[in-house]
Order: C-alpha cells, then sequence, then structure tokens
C-alpha cells in the first residue's frame, strides 16, 4: 500500500518528493510499499513538477496528477493499493484524483488490470471549498477554489474524515458536511476529536489518531489490496508490523526499512 501524502506547506506529494529520512515518522510509516520494486528510492527523490510563477489551483493538480501516473505507468501499482491522504488544503487535490479515478473505473475491466477509484481517501481537517474557510456563502461562487463539497458526491473509494471540534481555521461543520454528501457506502466511521484544533491533531492525541488510521486501512483498504506473488508474504509480515514504526523519531533500522518496502 503507498499512501499519497498532500498537505498546504509542502510539495505535493511529500512522501515521493523528499527521501524518507526528512519526512516524518508517521509519513514514513504510512509509506509501506508492498509491492517491493528496485526503484523505490528513486522515486523517494523524485522531482515532480517545477512550475514556475505563482502557486495555483491548476499546479497542485498537475503535481498529484504526476505522482499517481508515476505510481501507476511506471511503478505499475494498482489503484487499490494507493491511499490518498489530504491535509487542510491538500484536501482539495486529494479529492480532485479520487473522483479523477473513480470516473476511470471499468466494470467489465479485470481486477486490478485497469485504471480506478483508489483504495481509499483520508480527509484531515478538510474545508468545503475555499471561500467557504472565510464566510458561507451558500453556493460555489465564481472564483472560488478547491469546491470538494461539488465533487465529493462522485467519490467511490472508503473515505474517513478526521477534524477537531474546535479547529479555528476550518471549523468543524465543514467536515459535517462533507461526510453526509458523501455516498453512504463510501463513509467510513469519521475520527471527531473534541476540543482539538487546527494544528495539534498529531501531537496532542496521536495514539487516538493512529489507531483509528490502523482500524480504517484494516477494514476499509487492506481487503482490496492486490498482493502479487512472493510479495504476500512480506506484506502480511510487514502489516502486523507497521504501526510499530510511527513513533519512532530516528533513523530507520534495517527491519523498518524492510517494513515499508525501501
Amino acid at each position: 500500500m503507498i499512501i499519497l501524502d498532500t498537505e498546504w506547506h509542502s510539495k505535493m506529494v511529500r512522501a515521493f518528493a523528499e527521501s524518507s529520512h526528512s519526512v516524518t515518522p508517521l509519513c514514513r510509516a504510512l509509506m509501506f510499499h508492498e509491492l517491493a520494486s528496485p526503484d523505490i528510492d528513486h522515486c523517494n527523490r523524485l522531482t515532480l513538477c517545477s512550475f514556475t510563477g505563482p502557486p495555483s489551483e491548476d499546479h497542485c493538480y498537475a503535481d498529484i496528477d504526476a505522482a499517481y501516473n508515476f505510481l501507476r505507468k511506471t511503478l505499475n501499482v494498482p489503484a487499490q493499493n494507493i491511499v490518498l491522504y489530504g491535509r487542510s488544503l491538500g484536501s482539495g487535490p486529494s479529492c480532485y484524483l479520487a473522483v479523477k479515478t473513480a470516473q476511470l473505473a471499468k466494470p467489465d475491466a479485470e481486477y486490478a488490470a485497469t485504471n480506478g477509484p483508489v483504495g481509499g481517501l483520508i480527509l484531515h481537517a478538510p474545508f468545503l471549498s475555499v471561500y467557504r474557510v472565510v464566510i458561507d456563502t451558500g453556493c460555489t461562487l465564481l472564483g472560488d477554489k478547491f469546491p470538494n463539497i461539488d465533487v465529493i458526491n462522485m467519490v467511490k473509494s472508503p473515505t474517513i474524515l478526521i477534524h477537531g471540534t474546535g479547529d479555528q481555521i476550518v471549523p468543524f461543520h465543514h467536515s459535517e458536511r462533507l461526510f453526509d454528501a458523501l455516498p453512504k457506502e463510501y463513509r467510513a466511521r469519521p475520527l471527531y476529536i473534541e476540543g482539538m484544533s487546527h494544528n495539534n491533531v498529531h501531537s496532542q492525541v496521536r495514539p487516538m489518531f493512529v489507531d483509528r488510521l490502523a482500524e480504517y486501512l484494516e477494514d476499509q483498504v487492506w481487503p482490496n489490496v492486490v498482493v502479487r506473488g512472493r510479495q504476500a508474504i512480506t506484506a502480511s509480515k510487514a502489516r502486523s508490523r507497521i504501526w510499530k514504526i510511527v513513533d519512532t523519531d530516528g533513523p530507520d533500522s534495517e527491519e523498518e526499512r524492510v517494513a515499508m518496502g525501501l
């Protein structure tokens, strides 16, 4: 399984734009690559896109498209083995790609032989749209960015929402409304954390955060993961150890590198 991690302050897919030692322990754990590939180190160092000029919504979409296409077309990772993780502004590109992959599905195609919905979607402190963070417009206005509320009903991947009820940057009700707009069959039990704000979920309630994500991956994602040949053994061993790695802040041990497929 591979998780594409998108956040507002970083390259669109941080786990693949930097080396594994420079990303947070949580991201390193979530980078577990069960389809062991000799190209994975190259993937970690990959520069996805080099746009000039000011940041834009289209450039964000192009970045996450580039990362996804590399996984699908170069590493041949099945869509079911990819989970999108979008935090805050990153929820925009993540929703965009989840919907785009859902539209590529071919019901009569051989399992894992073609593109289709990604294996999962994790939305952490997501918003309805950029303008709605400031004022509840009631509709998507001309010039609004990342209108998640307009597209999330087209998602066809198991989706979990994470939000602190005390968030003063992206109001908590944004996640509630996004959850209601999701198709019922793709709603995973959300993690709403009492009193937590926009930036302190990882640091203050880490065990709760990690345990719920582990449960989500176990119940909603792993059953659909495609495992090929001998990698089934490696995947099984790594699956039982992967969450023990999350709280390790030092350099990866050899065991951890094996577990993550590096």
